[in-house]
């Protein structure tokens, strides 16, 4: 079955029952009180046939992960009592998008971005369409629609081995763009699980990803 062949209710399925991946750098506490939390929107959209993976450039204007692919989502809030709640938030404000047209299919596994320090919490969602986007100016220099299955293709992967820490960097290539760093790992982990059907353990996904 091909990535545009699946259901929503088989990429749910998926993301609950997908084979735990333990990637945990064990010299990464994710219990420390220096990572920042935070949570990440991994949007979908059926376009007729196929699913599209919307991803967003970051302006230069932004704290963090300045002129990077990413994904919707920010810092969590303590108002927000939860970190779907945060990628919500986050999405609605980067782009428009209220939760009432995001149907949420699951979660990932998390991710630590050792660079800046975030504990990264992504949710799966499918928007509703036809999308009314309202991007922030300031958060947001572009907005990507990407093929899902692009992700599949290894002339667009590229996948580099640490020599110290044994880790894998992904990295993918689309038009003029390199998605790299936790965007890339988050894709690299997602397109994964659902390439793979769940095995009779249903096992769910609830390990800690270090890049």
């Amino acid at each position: 079955m091909t990535l545009s062949a699946l259901s929503p209710a088989v990429i749910s399925d998926r993301l609950l029952h997908g084979e735990p991946h333990d990637c945990m750098d064990p010299k990464v506490d994710v219990s420390s009180p220096s990572l920042r939390l935070a949570a990440v929107l991994v949007p979908l959209i059926r376009d007729q046939d196929h699913w599209d993976l919307l991803l967003i450039r970051r302006t230069q204007a932004v704290s963090h992960h300045k002129g990077q692919i990413a994904f919707p989502g920010g810092k969590w809030e303590s108002e927000d009592g939860s970190f779907l709640a945060t990628a919500l938030r986050e999405t609605h404000e980067e782009l428009g998008i209220g939760p009432d047209t995001v149907q949420i299919l699951g979660s990932l596994p998390q991710r630590v971005t050792l660079s800046t320090g975030f504990l990264i919490h992504p949710f799966v969602g499918q928007l509703q369409t036809p999308l009314r986007l309202r991007p922030a100016l300031q958060e947001v220099a572009q907005i990507l629609t990407v093929p899902l299955e692009l992700f599949q293709d290894p002339a667009r992967h590229e996948a580099i081995i640490d020599a110290d820490s044994g880790f894998v960097h992904h990295r993918y290539f689309y038009q003029e763009h390199v998605i790299w760093g936790a965007t890339a790992s988050i894709i690299q982990r997602f397109v994964e699980l659902l390439d793979t059907p769940p095995s009779s353990s249903g096992c769910p996904v609830g390990k800690t990803c270090v890049l």
